[in-house]
């Protein structure tokens, strides 16, 4: 029987123990371990995003660490909350996901023996039925991918869709893209008139 997704208000991140689990990711070579409570640490070995769907909403949990040796599989209440614009409110049996903005209830998990469990069914999307290529380019790249929207835009989408950017720094100015929205004046009215074709020629150079 598969287990259940936790909802840990103590875990700094999400974390499991199947790389299944994972939507997309990659092997983690660096030195950090997750600490358990007793202060003992458990080795990365890869990192990656999740997408849990259900019926009226898909969580998406960017940075979320694969543990081998971790028996449960957590999602982080500051992680659900920050990237998803919802709020968590727990109560003695069960919890609540609800829209920040609406206070729409989204999803109703149950508490079991003091633990608060994500309901099923849901669907994790596993990286099997995904082919998925991308590379790490700069925020300038992306700015001109986009099709060259305002620096705002390009902040939003490179935090909320998880763009693969090598730095999020936004540079000051785009010269060639203000140039090139910039737009002609009105012509001014005046009091010349014209009785034939070619009568009158404008020209601005």
């Amino acid at each position: 029987m598969e287990k259940p997704w936790l909802l840990n208000s103590g875990a700094s991140h999400n974390i499991t123990s199947d790389l299944a689990n994972l939507t997309t990711h990659s092997k983690y070579n660096g030195t950090d371990e997750v600490i358990l409570g007793d202060g003992s640490g458990l080795k990365i070995s890869h990192t990656g995003s999740l997408s849990l769907q259900f019926s009226k909403k898909i969580f998406r949990l960017p940075d979320k660490p694969c543990v081998p040796y971790l028996c449960k599989k957590l999602i982080s209440v500051h992680h659900l909350t920050k990237h998803n614009d919802v709020s968590v409110e727990l109560h003695p049996f069960y919890f609540l996901v609800k829209d920040k903005h609406t206070g729409v209830i989204i999803l109703k998990g149950t508490c079991s023996n003091g633990v608060y469990a994500f309901p099923k069914p849901m669907v994790s999307p596993s990286s099997k039925f995904l082919a998925l290529a991308h590379e790490r380019t700069s925020t300038n790249s992306s700015h001109k991918r986009l099709g060259h929207p305002s620096h705002k835009i390009v902040a939003h989408l490179v935090k909320n869709f998880f763009l693969p950017v090598s730095s999020s720094k936004l540079y000051s100015s785009y010269n060639s893209c203000s140039i090139n929205k910039a737009h002609q004046l009105l012509f001014c009215q005046n009091s010349l008139t014209s009785q034939a074709p070619l009568d009158l020629i404008y020209t601005d150079v």
